[in-house]
């Protein structure tokens, strides 16, 4: 244990004044030495945000000491010094932007600590430059895409060159190009001897720190270096955590590939090793095949679809520009693309809450684009959870929220009570436990969850869901796509916005890729993951899986086109084995 951390966390225990006898932290000792890079890991609810909140002093301890740099949190005259130690970057970053430019927000806090005029237009030159920025130095903030804000609000906290750098998901709502230059970011900043303490749910993140320290139900469970951690099964179970992809991968893999090194560092080991392993003689495998034929009309068409809004400066701009799809009954779909590609402006519409200048929509054969549809006669027909949930709640309790919509339809109240029991069920809340809790109090995993259910009980045959699981730790995402799954075997249509390529993979059929507001791709979705070029252009990438299955393809093996998941890998490689040994 070091003698002078940088951070210290004694005995810790806390509790919210709305629920003072639940711990939501309880018996927390961490020290972390300078130029560390530890990340949080643990379910929702954990207690990793408020342990993040506690390392920044925005809330102190019940009981128990925090300590950073040696400064008490709780000590009032400590509170500018702090400033001048840590940063921190919140889970939407959008919500710690405060200037009216970019240049105003990064210089916001300097001014605040007193720096010299000259010094500060200095550093904030610096810190545009490094976040590649230049281009939008005078840009307003509330115009840029979800990236940009991400990297304004590092740069605002880089800014004041701090010790100390907290994260509370940094990369949920990026995608997947996104991820990855903050991540390199992230390791830079770690390089140059900056203190990184990192909550998130993506366990290959988590890997790529010095230490991973995983809470459960409100107490630490486990502090230890990654290999340590994600080789502790029993303990990610009980945890509701899983190892990173590729390393399930390679353990799926290895009773087949026994030359295969077990647990391997990073994605790109194992997909070297996949590479250079002999491939046996055999036919080729039967490919997939895609959507079930119909003659039935679209549940969704999109028919040259224009949008545009007006900024503030009296400029146009236009988001959407002659988008074209349609969604056939029995096939779910996908909307794909980059930050800023249209995705979410295009589920707005969909809905009615935006109007296109041209185009048609039609869904259920309703024409949402008429001038006469109510929303009365789109919510029959569709429901949407939004990408940010507490943007679409009303009520105070999360039982009175997830019924509203269930009131709105006229239903009983034993009716409703048996709709709103059925959808917090399905999502993972328990009715019991979760019914009286205040929405406010709640994670934001369980808050996503909550925007589910309150959708779900509208039991409309189209569900609109923006980034579904973000924010969710593994095992809830994991139960989200298995209830997901049942919905479409119920005839229930999905329609799915989102950046994670496995919930892409496991849940829709076809897809419609978008960049800059244009159609780039409209098919099936296994021939999009089959063009790696295509994906690259729009800033997304290939599952695990099926970058994995690329490469033993390219070895020799004889494994189909558009192999998506873990569990068409591990299956067609039997089958490959199988017809190799009969060859």
């Amino acid at each position: 244990m070091p003698k002078n951390p940088l951070i210290s966390l004694q005995d810790v225990a806390f509790s919210y004044l709305s629920a003072p006898d639940k711990a939501v932290l309880d018996g927390i000792n961490i020290q972390v030495e300078e130029g560390e890079f530890v990340a949080l890991v643990g379910a929702n609810g954990s207690g990793k945000s408020t342990l993040l909140r506690l390392m920044a002093g925005l809330v102190h301890p019940v009981t128990g000491s925090v300590e950073i740099g040696g400064h008490d949190t709780r000590q009032p005259e400590h509170q500018s010094t702090l400033h001048t130690i840590l940063g921190m970057v919140f889970q939407y970053p959008e919500d710690q932007v405060v200037g009216a430019t970019v240049e105003e927000d990064i210089a916001f806090g300097l001014e605040n600590l007193g720096w010299e005029p000259a010094r500060m237009c200095q550093r904030v030159d610096a810190v545009i430059r490094r976040m590649n920025l230049e281009g939008q130095r005078s840009r307003p903030s509330h115009l840029l895409s979800a990236g940009q804000t991400q990297r304004l609000a590092l740069a605002g906290v880089l800014a004041p060159q701090p010790r100390l750098l907290l994260f509370d998901e940094p990369t949920t709502m990026l995608d997947p190009q996104g991820r990855r230059e903050l991540m390199a970011e992230l390791e830079r900043l770690h390089a140059e001897g900056i203190t990184l303490v990192m909550v998130t749910h993506h366990m290959e993140e988590a890997a790529r720190a010095e230490r991973v320290v995983v809470l459960h139900q409100g107490q630490l469970v486990e502090d230890a270096a990654p290999q340590a951690v994600f080789s502790n099964y029993p303990m990610l179970k009980r945890c509701g955590l899983s190892a990173p992809g590729y390393i399930q991968i390679a353990q799926v893999l290895q009773p087949f590939l026994p030359p295969l090194t077990f647990p391997p560092a990073s994605l790109d080991t194992l997909l070297e090793q996949l590479a250079s392993l002999p491939a046996p003689q055999g036919n080729p495998a039967p490919a997939f095949s895609g959507c079930p034929s119909t003659k039935a009309d679209p549940v969704v068409s999109v028919e040259h679809l224009v949008h545009q809004y007006q900024a503030e400066d009296g400029q146009v701009n236009t988001t959407l520009q002659d988008v074209s799809m349609q969604v056939m009954p029995g096939c779910s779909h996908s909307l794909l693309g980059a930050t800023g590609s249209g995705k979410s402006t295009l589920m707005l519409n969909m809905m009615g809450l935006e109007k296109p200048v041209e185009g048609t929509i039609t869904i259920g054969g309703v024409e949402v684009t008429g001038a006469k549809t109510g929303m009365q006669q789109i919510l029959r027909q569709a429901g949407m959870v939004f990408q940010n949930p507490e943007i679409q709640f009303f009520e105070q309790y999360a039982g009175d929220e997830a019924a509203y919509g269930a009131r709105m339809q006229g239903l009983s109240q034993p009716e409703v009570v048996e709709r709103v029991r059925w959808a917090m069920e399905i999502v993972g809340l328990d009715f019991e436990g979760y019914k009286d809790r205040l929405t406010f109090s709640l994670s934001g995993g369980e808050r996503r969850k909550l925007a589910l259910a309150s959708t779900l009980v509208l039991q409309t045959p189209l569900l609109l869901l923006d980034e579904p699981t973000a924010g969710l730790d593994p095992v809830s995402r994991k139960e989200i796509i298995r209830r997901l799954q049942l919905m479409q075997q119920d005839g229930r249509t999905l329609l799915l916005s989102t950046h994670d390529m496995n919930d892409v993979a496991a849940l829709t059929e076809s897809a419609t890729i978008l960049k800059d507001g244009k159609v780039l791709f409209s098919g099936l979705t296994r021939q999009a993951f089959s063009q790696p070029e295509l994906l690259e252009e729009a800033g997304l990438e290939m599952p695990a899986a099926a970058q994995s299955a690329r490469v033993m393809r390219k070895a020799g093996w004889q494994l189909p086109e558009g192999v998506m998941t873990l569990r068409e890998l591990e299956a067609c490689l039997a089958a490959s084995l199988e017809e190799s040994a009969h060859a």
